[in-house]
């Protein structure tokens, strides 16, 4: 599926998200070796897209927080020409992330007639999210000074249930406190997350929900425990146009978007 078609006013960005690199690129995430996936995910991207504005990667970037896992991550998304933004998700280690992406980290965007907003939804010690009292000031003053801009809100963690009772556990904890900011204002026009591992879309007071599939395992959908899908590892592309309307679809990768197996 080629989406190249897009008015030069639009703003097209990927969003991938669940990446679960490891130390160790032979290493597995659910039964999916992560390394190959996310190469087999990047070949299908560039394969849809001649071009687009921005990729965005909303957490869990790897497994465990070591300085050579991300190095590993990077290794393969220097592949994209395009700028790379990041945030942390629950697996993720704040300061290390800052350490190795600088200014790449949380990084809010302006592009064309959108502002993007990265929101840190990492908690110490737990696979939930939780925004800080000073995120949701910043969030909130940011709002209040981009009203003549489309607003697009990223963050991790899910702030509305999809269902599943073992993933809705681990949930953005103060997701009320996010949406008494966001109802105040009438600008925001989508919000995305990772997390969840599976599609999401849900309208909310005229805000476009989304949750993305990862890069690796997928989630079953609406289980009361762990379990995994079928679906096939994939990414989210977003069109998101001048008068604020967003399209947006999934796209999964298939057996020969993988790399050729290399004997040791």
């Amino acid at each position: 599926m080629n989406i190249n078609n897009t008015n030069s006013e639009d703003l097209v960005l990927i969003q991938i998200t669940d990446l679960h690199i490891f130390t160790n690129k032979k290493e597995v995430f659910a039964g999916v070796n992560s390394h190959r996936s996310l190469q087999a995910v990047l070949t299908l991207i560039k394969e849809d897209f001649s071009d687009f504005d921005a990729m965005l990667v909303t957490g869990d970037l790897v497994q465990d927080p070591e300085h050579e896992a991300y190095k590993n991550m990077l290794e393969l998304l220097c592949t994209i020409d395009q700028p790379i933004y990041f945030l942390p998700g629950n697996h993720d280690e704040p300061e290390l992330m800052k350490e190795i992406l600088t200014d790449r980290y949380c990084q809010n965007l302006s592009l064309k007639n959108w502002e993007i907003i990265f929101l840190n939804s990492w908690k110490p010690g737990t696979h939930s999210g939780y925004l800080k009292d000073e995120e949701l000031i910043s969030l909130d003053e940011r709002l209040s000074k981009s009203k003549d801009l489309n607003v697009l809100i990223c963050l991790h963690h899910h702030p509305v249930s999809i269902e599943s009772q073992w993933m809705d556990s681990m949930i953005l904890e103060n997701r009320d406190d996010l949406f008494n900011v966001l109802d105040k204002h009438d600008h925001i026009k989508g919000l995305i997350w990772g997390h969840i591992h599976q599609a999401f879309s849900q309208i909310r007071n005229n805000v476009l929900l989304l949750g993305t599939p990862s890069t690796c395992a997928q989630f079953l959908p609406h289980a009361k425990q762990f379990g995994t899908d079928s679906l096939q590892p994939g990414y989210r592309w977003l069109v998101l146009k001048s008068d604020g309307r967003i399209k947006t679809g999934i796209n999964r990768v298939s057996p020969r978007h993988y790399p050729a197996d290399k004997p040791d």
